[in-house]
């Protein structure tokens, strides 16, 4: 399952579609979700739409793959979701987890125009924030950044890794738009590090 960024408040699960491809032509089943945008809902809405999202995948009869092997990851803010259902609490059916170029710490959001449409007070920012309640027994597999990133998204990737007792895993030369294009190729290294956390689960 693949979870969308855009800092809560934009993009939609069809804009990543391409990622699917070639996962899907090495036999792995893929799902994009969506969930509702701010301002129109708050954060808290979206991790909870977000594992609700999980939680019916899961459980969703009519769909073919192995619920035992359930693996969910996203990118940007989908990186956050991602971390935020691992710790979340009744625990869900994940097997792994993958956090691409995730935001893990919400304050700094409060001091740049992105917080006029997630409107975070410092109470609410901290509890949304993973790096601040990590859970280490409830990590990512993969904590991962482009080294062409900037140094807040690389720092975010490296603080959250360093609370859950790991290492972030740094790809040289992918700046944060071009890190999904790596995904979706089956000649990089970050691909193959994916498939890793999906063959892992086997």
């Amino acid at each position: 399952m693949f979870i969308h960024g855009g800092y809560w408040r934009a993009l939609d699960k069809r804009d990543f579609s391409f990622i699917a491809p070639p996962f899907v032509a090495a036999g792995i089943a893929v799902t994009l979700v969506n969930y509702d945008l701010c301002p129109k809902v708050t954060v808290e809405t979206i991790v909870a739409e977000s594992q609700r999202a999980i939680r019916w995948t899961h459980d969703a009869s009519t769909l073919p793959f192995n619920r035992r092997r359930l693996i969910v990851g996203g990118h940007s803010a989908g990186g956050h979701l991602t971390a935020m259902a691992l710790a979340a609490e009744p625990r869900l059916p994940i097997a792994a987890g993958v956090a691409i170029s995730g935001v893990f710490d919400l304050a700094p959001l409060m001091e740049t125009n992105v917080n006029e449409q997630i409107a975070l007070d410092e109470e609410r920012a901290r509890a949304l924030s993973p790096t601040h309640h990590p859970r280490p027994d409830r990590a990512p597999e993969l904590i991962c950044v482009g080294g062409a990133e900037t140094d807040g998204f690389i720092g975010q990737s490296r603080d959250y890794a360093a609370a859950l007792g790991r290492m972030a895993k740094i790809y040289a030369g992918l700046d944060h738009y071009t890190i999904m294009t790596a995904l979706a190729d089956p000649t990089t290294e970050l691909h193959s590090d994916v498939r890793r956390v999906i063959d892992a689960t086997a």
